[in-house]
């Protein structure tokens, strides 16, 4: 379970530039945990603690089974090199990402992959890309997204002339 990684865990590695973290399985109780997590600063992305020493981080491949655990905290605004977010998930129901989920990261993102499925060829229609996201995120260069029906996706597509696409 990610939310047991322990606070200083990456305070020794603070020349670490690319990240990957896999959450495999859960118990039964850790689908149930509130997702209370994702604004009280508890939640996985939201720990000051845990996520600081890592200054010279640029790329960071997260795959988490909760959504309430996509949340970014305030101590991602400080890591000015992190420019690089890959997002794989088994989230059973559907996701949708929004501007809050990456509030830190507006002004810094490049590249992010919303595919969730490790299989790059899955189709799905498990995510919804809220409007105001792709606007917001105005030095993107670079946007993965699953194989999703269009219509799903057709109302945000003209937010991309904000940013670097």
């Amino acid at each position: 379970n990610i939310r047991n990684i322990p606070d200083h865990i990456f305070d020794s590695l603070t020349s670490l530039e690319n990240l990957t973290i896999v959450e495999l399985d859960l118990s039964m109780e850790d689908f149930y945990i509130p997702m209370q997590g994702q604004h009280s600063g508890t939640g996985f992305l939201q720990r000051h603690q845990l996520w600081s020493p890592l200054q010279r981080l640029k790329s960071l491949h997260i795959f988490v089974q909760r959504s309430s655990d996509l949340y970014f905290g305030p101590a991602f605004k400080n890591l000015t090199n992190l420019d690089s977010i890959q997002i794989g998930s088994s989230i059973s129901g559907p996701i949708n990402f929004n501007v809050q989920m990456f509030l830190p990261l507006l002004s810094s993102l490049r590249c992010l992959d919303l595919r969730i499925s490790t299989n790059l060829y899955l189709e799905t229609d498990s995510i919804s890309i809220e409007a105001g996201l792709l606007m917001s995120l105005e030095h993107l260069q670079e946007l993965d997204i699953p194989w999703i029906p269009f219509s799903s996706i057709m109302d945000v597509l003209p937010e991309l002339r904000h940013t670097q696409i």
